[in-house]
């Protein structure tokens, strides 16, 4: 079986690749499971959580940007982490795939959603079979 959960599914470029290798991976009526979320809006308010206390915590300050581009899935994500004066950027490059979309590809590669198990009220788990 093979698993992508934790935003994963966002940060690769490829989705047709990836499902093309999971697959030929996995054994007939092997399970394919992927965290996704309901809308480009649910991914950007689900990726910018942190823990509460975190700034305390680390004793960091740290802050999250947004950048979309229209017509295009493509999302840019900009963390600002401040300590001691000195700041440093990370620059998250992601894909928002719609669950039709995921599940329109997988079925090209005999990966069919047999399921639909709900986390959140914005995210599910989506549980493909080859078949």
């Amino acid at each position: 079986h093979i698993s992508v959960i934790d935003n994963e599914l966002y940060y690769i470029q490829n989705l047709r690749d990836f499902l093309n290798h999971c697959s030929t991976w996995l054994i007939l009526k092997g399970y394919l499971m992927i965290q996704c979320y309901h809308s480009k809006d649910a991914l950007k308010i689900a990726f910018s959580k942190y823990g509460e206390n975190s700034e305390l915590r680390y004793k960091n300050m740290y802050k999250g940007t947004f950048h979309t581009y229209e017509n295009n899935d493509l999302i840019t994500y900009i963390e600002t982490i401040t300590d001691h004066d000195e700041s440093r950027k990370n620059y998250h490059t992601l894909m928002y795939y719609s669950k039709e979309y995921i599940e329109e590809l997988a079925s090209l590669y005999q990966l069919y959603l047999i399921d639909t198990e709900p986390i959140t009220k914005y995210e599910s788990i989506l549980v493909f079979q080859k078949l």
